[in-house]
């Protein structure tokens, strides 16, 4: 019910299209009909085809960043942005055309403040791998902590590696939290990207969500 709730505020060619949801005569069973999209996840991608080209590289991240418009204008947070909810499939008219897949944690922010939130104050769901710092610590979330994903993915596309290892799911947190990253280039000099993208990566993945 909350990921077709959050999914059918949506309506962009890069967000998953849902067509219905309820439930049948007996309300035993729970449906969604959802869009059906054949193709590879970014991770998929990046294992496969790096190091991508540059204009392959901006043209997927533009349609995310798309999607998150439109998302967090509906005022609906992903908060489980990822590489495996990302699918790109060769469209007739243009390659690498991108869907952002399963709100399945997405938190809607209603200004009648109507909608009853799954989570608790201080409990934390998602991927440890892409999370905030403000996800981490179970703060209260906005538009920005998508971004701060959204950063991870790309230094990941960037350099085919997460800027955040660690032993345990805890130790990865931690890293997020406290822990800058090595730049881009610094993590994977035989690859070569413009200085412009590396700014980019850096500011997304600023620790305080104010910058």
């Amino acid at each position: 019910e909350r990921e077709a709730q959050a999914a059918s505020r949506l309506n962009h060619p890069n967000c998953i299209s849902m067509f219905g949801f309820g439930q049948n005569e007996e309300e035993s069973l729970l449906w969604m009909a959802m869009e059906f999209v054949q193709g590879r996840d970014l991770g998929t991608i990046i294992n496969e085809d790096s190091p991508l080209a540059t204009q392959r590289v901006v043209h997927i991240m533009s349609q995310v960043c798309d999607a998150l418009d439109e998302a967090h204008s509906a005022g609906v947070i992903h908060r489980d942005l990822k590489p495996a909810n990302i699918v790109c499939y060769d469209h007739r008219r243009g390659k690498d055309f991108a869907k952002v897949l399963d709100f399945g944690i997405a938190k809607i922010v209603d200004a009648e403040n109507q909608y009853r939130p799954l989570t608790r104050d201080g409990i934390v769901c998602g991927t440890p791998a892409y999370m905030s710092p403000e996800q981490v610590q179970g703060l209260e979330l906005d538009a920005r902590s998508d971004l701060f994903s959204l950063g991870i993915i790309l230094y990941q596309t960037l350099t085919g590696r997460l800027p955040f290892l660690g032993e345990s799911a805890v130790e990865v947190a931690t890293k997020i939290v406290i822990e800058a990253p090595i730049s881009p280039s610094q993590a994977r000099s035989d690859w070569s990207y413009p200085p412009e993208l590396e700014a980019i990566v850096l500011k997304l993945l600023n620790k305080n969500r104010e910058d």
